[in-house]
């Protein structure tokens, strides 16, 4: 209801006591966000590693030997966070990072031993933070969910690139 009451409405009519802001999509997704979020971080903060770390270490995880440009795009970081976060990961000794072979200027990276370890030993917490929602939602609806936020995010993007966000 509230959404369609949003979408048929006139810019011009809008009154902030019709559109209740914890019924915003991007609130209720920031919401939520947030509750899986600070599960995981428990666990990474006693590993000594971070959100934003665990987001690069997932990613090698998956496809070892990316470059910094490939590992940005896949975490949506800009080119200096990843740097600052990759930096830190490899002073830790998780990450390896070594010449791409066609070009000198690039690097690849490479997850270490110990970054290995450290990713299969976090991961059944990563499981376990998502699998909180399987607790309230029947395996059916975290699909349709699923398939949701995968059209979501692939219109979002292709606004996004088409500049029809405003």
């Amino acid at each position: 209801m509230y959404l369609a009451m949003a979408i048929k409405s006139n810019a011009n009519t809008h009154r902030p006591e019709d559109y209740p802001y914890e019924h915003g999509l991007a609130f209720l997704l920031r919401d939520n966000y947030r509750y899986f979020s600070r599960r995981l971080q428990i666990h990474l903060e006693r590993h000594g590693s971070s959100l934003p770390q665990w987001y690069f270490l997932r990613v090698l995880a998956g496809q070892d030997g990316l470059s910094q440009k490939e590992l940005s795009d896949r975490v949506g970081v800009l080119a200096p966070g990843t740097v600052t976060a990759l930096n830190k990961l490899q002073s830790k000794g998780w990450i390896e990072r070594q010449p791409h072979p066609s070009d000198k200027r690039k690097s690849n990276v490479y997850l270490s031993k110990e970054g290995r370890r450290l990713v299969r030993s976090l991961l059944p917490e990563a499981i376990k933070s998502n699998n909180v929602a399987l607790e309230i939602l029947t395996e059916e609806q975290m699909e349709q969910l699923r398939e949701l936020l995968i059209l979501l995010r692939a219109g979002m993007q292709k606004k996004s690139i088409d500049g029809d966000i405003s």
